[in-house]
């Protein structure tokens, strides 16, 4: 199995269907994020599941990019790069949803798969 098919998680069509839609909502906003968990419990779809670890993943990196924002001129810089890579990961989750993949967001989307495993 090559580097790029490692990185795709495996469900049926029938499963990306059925939980695309709530995947969907997970990307927008943090409301939608905790409706999405919250439908999620009835469902138990992986295909939700996993793209809402990535969004709550990209929640919890944005909150803590607000702590640079506090520091002058360097922090305001981290704060600024980190983001535009928070939307740059958001932007590819969302699109891996509507092509209905499973693909981890860059640089710590596989991450996100490992921490928020017991949470969501």
């Amino acid at each position: 199995m090559n580097q790029k098919n490692r990185n795709l998680e495996v469900f049926s069509s029938q499963e990306i269907e059925s939980g695309k839609t709530w995947a969907i909502v997970s990307y927008i906003t943090v409301l939608g994020l905790m409706v999405a968990m919250v439908k999620n419990r009835d469902l138990k779809n992986r295909f939700v599941t996993f793209h809402i670890r990535q969004t709550f993943g990209l929640c919890v990196m944005g909150m803590l990019l607000l702590l640079f924002a506090f520091l002058p001129i360097i922090g305001w810089l981290l704060f600024s790069l980190g983001y535009i890579l928070l939307l740059v990961m958001w932007l590819i989750g969302l699109l891996a949803v509507l092509d209905g993949k499973a693909k981890p967001t860059i640089v710590l989307g596989e991450k996100f798969q490992k921490w928020f495993n017991e949470i969501v």
